[in-house]
């Protein structure tokens, strides 16, 4: 990896980092610069910069809080222009974005891999290690649901503030995923009857829910709530599971024991 240099991104790298999250991810250039400054993405990433240009890019979120105050970053949205995949950029673009995080006083750096061959080469090349597994699981609509109400990003934080639910998100990734549920036609939204809140957004013919947070036995009438808003969708939920579906991923700082994280992040942008 010659005349590599990795160093965090500026305002003047914004064209080439739209172009490989496009690219990556397959969101409109428009849009990937929509979400980049809704949550000041730039803030915390890393790049390496090959001939002047971003050639690979990753994002992180260093202001996680799970239980037991366990200091967190979420590392997410690895991208790398096409003729650069190969050469170790990504690699050196994860290592160097998680050390950032470390200097910062994170005690763990989190990421979720898109898919098994994803998370074999995090563990395997990166140090990684799975602290939690989700699973996809289908709900069943019914045609008499309460409505969903939808709310701000600022409402949602509040309420999931109030309800003391962990990890805390930061707000600069609530207002990312807010541009995101903007463009797909999802929503934050507020079932008062049921205590529930959720974040979702329709992918396909698929409603993919993001976060589902309701007292336990309330997530089939949430589900037909979600199917009212959102009719003609298949739900798909993602809970925690012993094995099998998508893993979270730690990495500790400097080779400590990875801590227990109580809580589950379901907020992958990718």
């Amino acid at each position: 990896m010659t005349d590599v240099v990795l160093r965090p991104p500026t305002a003047a790298d914004l064209a080439d980092i739209a172009d490989c999250w496009s690219i990556s991810f397959g969101d409109s250039p428009a849009l990937a610069r929509e979400i980049i400054a809704a949550g000041d993405l730039l803030h915390t990433a890393m790049a390496a910069v090959c001939a002047g240009r971003v050639r690979s890019v990753m994002f992180a979120f260093p202001e996680l809080r799970f239980g037991g105050g366990v200091k967190a970053a979420y590392l997410y949205a690895l991208c790398t222009a096409p003729e650069y995949r190969g050469r170790g950029l990504g690699r050196a673009v994860c290592d160097a974005l998680a050390q950032r995080c470390f200097a910062l006083g994170v005690e763990v750096a989190c990421l979720a891999p898109a898919d098994a061959g994803l998370e074999r080469w995090y563990c395997r090349t990166l140090g990684f290690s799975p602290v939690q597994r989700v699973q996809a699981v289908p709900l069943e609509c019914a045609a008499d649901a309460a409505w969903a109400v939808p709310v701000s990003a600022a409402e949602y934080a509040a309420l999931r503030r109030a309800a003391g639910v962990v990890p805390a998100l930061p707000d600069r990734l609530l207002a990312a995923q807010a541009a995101i549920l903007q463009y797909t036609g999802g929503a934050f939204v507020r079932m008062a009857s049921l205590g529930a809140l959720v974040c979702a957004e329709p992918r396909g013919d698929t409603l993919l829910v993001r976060e589902l947070l309701c007292p336990a036995g309330a997530e089939r009438a949430a589900a037909a709530a979600l199917g009212a808003r959102w009719p003609g969708l298949s739900l798909r939920l993602c809970r925690p599971a012993s094995e099998g579906g998508r893993v979270l991923l730690g990495r500790a700082c400097s080779g400590a024991p990875l801590p227990q994280l109580n809580g589950l992040f379901s907020f992958p942008l990718e």
